[in-house]
């Protein structure tokens, strides 16, 4: 080979080494380029996100929290106050069209067909609480006895408690069929947690959560009177167990500042806290 060859061969290899350390750099500034843009446009999305989610929080707080019918009523037994405000807002006496159009809701939660009818058809419905004239019972009472033409239900609420004695279902089962009479008749248990076993020979088992998802929409229907709606969010609020009033003073402590946080970790738990939905009975109007 040509020695002359030879020695311009390690020029060359610089020259390439050269080329292509060009060549990468480049690539390189590019690559950054494009990295440090698409952080600068991912800081201003969360930049408007952080907005949006802070306003959505004051949105809320000047809406504020509802306060629990069932503390006002008392709460040395969970399961008394809460029949008393059930029994209240189902009573035509107190509440006339607004009662009965939350009947038809519950009617159709307890998917009870007959008791549907009767209450579209405009018939008379009896709601009682905790006692029935009907029946000659002085202390094992049923929590509500709904009664149509065609229908009558029985309704046993439940917080904490078991069944109150070894045959408390079976009792109130005998009662129910005694007073039905030939209508159709149904047993259902309210139970504060999802999944309840119902009790032998009854209908089923609803909870707490369940009624209040049924009774939300009367909460913003527009043909409902507003304190009529405001009364079926109050309801709803007690019934929901995601609703607590210390998610209101969470949202308003983040707000407000001087919590030590980074605005990632500040809108991430706005964001958290606003994800189970409020109740607004003015439909959004002010």
């Amino acid at each position: 080979m040509d020695p002359s060859l030879l020695a311009a061969l390690p020029e060359d290899v610089v020259g390439v080494g050269e080329l292509v350390e060009a060549v990468l750099a480049r690539r390189s500034a590019e690559r950054c380029a494009a990295v440090l843009k698409a952080a600068a446009d991912c800081e201003a999305a969360f930049g408007r996100h952080a907005s949006e989610i802070r306003h959505k929080a004051k949105a809320r707080l000047k809406l504020g929290h509802p306060p629990s019918l069932r503390e006002i009523v008392g709460i040395s037994s969970l399961e008394v106050p809460m029949n008393r405000v059930l029994g209240w807002l189902f009573n035509q006496d107190s509440r006339g069209e607004a009662a009965r159009t939350g009947l038809l809701v519950l009617a159709e939660l307890l998917d009870f067909p007959e008791l549907v009818s009767d209450i579209t058809a405009g018939c008379p419905i009896l709601f009682y609480t905790e006692s029935s004239p009907d029946l000659e019972i002085s202390n094992r009472q049923p929590d509500f006895l709904i009664g149509s033409p065609n229908a009558a239900a029985l309704i046993e609420n439940k917080v904490w408690s078991p069944e109150s004695g070894p045959d408390q279902y079976a009792h109130y089962l005998h009662l129910l069929e005694l007073w039905a009479g030939s209508r159709t008749a149904r047993a259902y248990l309210l139970a504060r947690d999802e999944g309840r076993p119902k009790p032998a020979g009854w209908e089923r088992s609803i909870s707490h959560r369940q009624l209040a998802d049924a009774l939300r929409p009367l909460a913003t229907e527009p043909s409902m009177s507003f304190w009529n709606r405001v009364v079926y969010a109050l309801v709803v609020s007690d019934l929901d167990p995601d609703s607590r009033s210390d998610r209101a003073r969470e949202i308003e402590r983040l707000v407000q500042g001087g919590h030590g946080l980074s605005e990632v970790a500040v809108a991430t738990k706005l964001s958290q806290l606003l994800r189970h939905p409020t109740i607004d009975p003015t439909n959004g109007g002010h």
